[in-house]
């Protein structure tokens, strides 16, 4: 409790004049000088680490730059997708950058940030030199390339040219070149991302090659991530053989929502090498041929039709193939976390366990609709908090465990937990109203017929007067009471009389409340 002393005078006897002091206001120019420049602050992105283990976690190089005046401190303040260049190679996982990492300077202005990011991500930082702070985005969506050749490697003697591939666009390529040893004719040029041959009429098998560079963005010039890929081509004279294909054959896309179909998930039972078959693929809904036996997004959920061919004899079957998701990308919670009492607990305070680049929009409180996390759909996130009280011991007010779900269309789902710790608040944090009193002060008393806000009692409000202010926590009210104190004494005239009242605030936690 805390109380505040409020006079009403009243005095008719004489009109009160009180003189305004008399402000001076001096304006000051000054020159901007080289500590005053805001800095320069630039990025040099997406230098590929060329670690990738599997697809999708491989790392990259990032370099923040900022010229500034020599002899500032510059650290990050905060950052969401940056990790340590501490970081263990792929598989292991990353170290996030820590707050309040120092930025070293060398040469004198100029201060560089060395970090890293992963695959298929952007970043987001704030950078302090302890006087502003400025915030640093990615431009670019760092992705390796897929390192792979694709095509068909089985042929016939006699048959026709055969094409192969990289799935990367020919502007992101650097030095592409491909290479075929032990036979064969190359039809048309080398150095773009398909590749033609003509196996010719000989049995054997032969070696084709690729070898270059591929860019994580047109125009990027270093810190490319290195192409390098062989395979074996089988040609072959077989003879004919029966085949047999299953009805009906339900498959699951993988994490990055694509699957390639091979003549092994089709036929009853594979008698020759998988080089030997090709699979021809078709859209059944748009009687049309799928040029890629990898199939990607778009056709999860459907059946398509997928025909079995053997390259010697041209005999063929055929089946369905239902494509279904069975998969969805984990959840990373954030670390635990501190905050105060009076911070929101919700996510934009305490985060979300998505990646930088994830598009978040709100549903309900504690739902939200996401996309660019899950490659096949879009997906549903919620988090369901469990609070744990202190009963008034140790240094937090409650802990709130909060755990994340998402789920996408087809129904896969991943969770997450992490703490957060709410600290008390504290009556040093509060600041009370001060007395309006002539004697006692600091504010004069007020004029009883003063044009001040009044409650319906004639009290004066708090509005007016003040309240307590500082840190009120959830579970916190402030309340007042008013103690009318009579001061006129003896023979004061009685158009000169004082009241005083005497506010009283209380403060009361409700220890019920299932709030933080």
């Amino acid at each position: 409790m805390k109380n505040i002393l409020l006079s009403l005078k009243s005095n008719h006897s004489r009109n009160r004049w009180r003189s305004l002091p008399l402000i001076v206001l001096l304006m000051c120019f000054h020159w901007i000088t080289a500590s005053s420049q805001q800095p320069v602050i630039t990025k040099t992105e997406c230098g590929c680490m060329n670690n990738e283990t599997q697809f999708g976690n491989g790392q990259f190089n990032e370099t923040i730059t900022v010229t500034a005046p020599a002899g500032q401190n510059w650290v990050v303040v905060s950052s969401v997708g940056l990790y340590s260049t501490a970081s263990p190679p792929p598989p292991g996982t990353p170290i996030v950058l820590a707050a309040n990492t120092v930025i070293p300077e060398g040469p004198a202005g100029v201060y560089v940030l060395a970090a890293r990011r992963l695959d298929n991500t952007k970043y987001s930082a704030v950078l302090s030199n302890g006087i502003s702070q400025f915030t640093v985005n990615a431009t670019y969506n760092c992705r390796y390339p897929r390192n792979e050749i694709l095509g068909d490697f089985g042929a016939c003697i006699d048959s026709e040219n055969k094409t192969y591939r990289l799935d990367i666009a020919s502007n992101l390529l650097s030095g592409i070149v491909w290479s075929i040893s032990g036979g064969g004719v190359v039809v048309g040029p080398s150095n773009t991302n398909m590749y033609t041959v003509n196996w010719g009429t000989t049995v054997g098998t032969y070696n084709l090659a690729v070898t270059g560079s591929a860019r994580a963005y047109a125009g990027q010039t270093a810190g490319l991530c290195t192409i390098n890929d062989a395979s074996t081509v089988d040609i072959v004279n077989e003879t004919p053989v029966a085949l047999a294909c299953n009805n009906l054959v339900h498959v699951s896309m993988n994490g990055r929502c694509e699957l390639a179909i091979t003549p092994d998930m089709i036929l009853e039972d594979m008698i020759l090498p998988s080089s030997s078959y090709n699979v021809v693929l078709r859209d059944i809904q748009r009687d049309t041929i799928i040029l890629n036996t990898r199939i990607s997004q778009k056709y999860l959920t459907k059946t398509i039709e997928a025909r079995v061919v053997q390259e010697c004899g041209q005999n063929s079957c055929w089946g369905l193939v239902k494509l279904e998701d069975k998969s969805i990308p984990t959840l990373v919670c954030n670390p635990d976390v501190t905050i105060d009492c009076n911070q929101l607990t919700g996510p934009q305070v305490t985060g979300f366990p998505l990646k930088p680049d994830a598009i978040v929009t709100p549903i309900s409180d504690n739902k939200f609709l996401v996309k660019n996390y899950d490659y096949c759909s879009d997906v549903i996130l919620q988090y369901f908090d469990l609070v744990t009280q202190s009963d008034c011991t140790g240094p937090f007010s409650s802990v709130v465990t909060r755990t994340w779900l998402v789920t996408d269309i087809s129904g896969n789902s991943s969770t997450c937990s992490s703490d957060i710790y709410i600290n008390k608040a504290n009556s040093i944090d509060i600041v009370f109203p001060q007395n309006y009193d002539e004697v006692l002060g600091p504010n004069p008393s007020l004029d009883a017929c003063g044009n001040w806000p009044k409650l319906a009692n004639g009290h004066p409000d708090p509005s007016y007067t003040g309240s307590p202010q500082g840190v009120f926590c959830l579970n916190v009210t402030v309340d007042f009471q008013d103690t009318k104190i009579p001061k006129c004494r003896g023979t004061r005239p009685s158009n000169y009389c004082e009241n005083g009242l005497l506010r009283t605030f209380v403060m009361r936690h409700k220890l019920s409340e299932t709030k933080p």
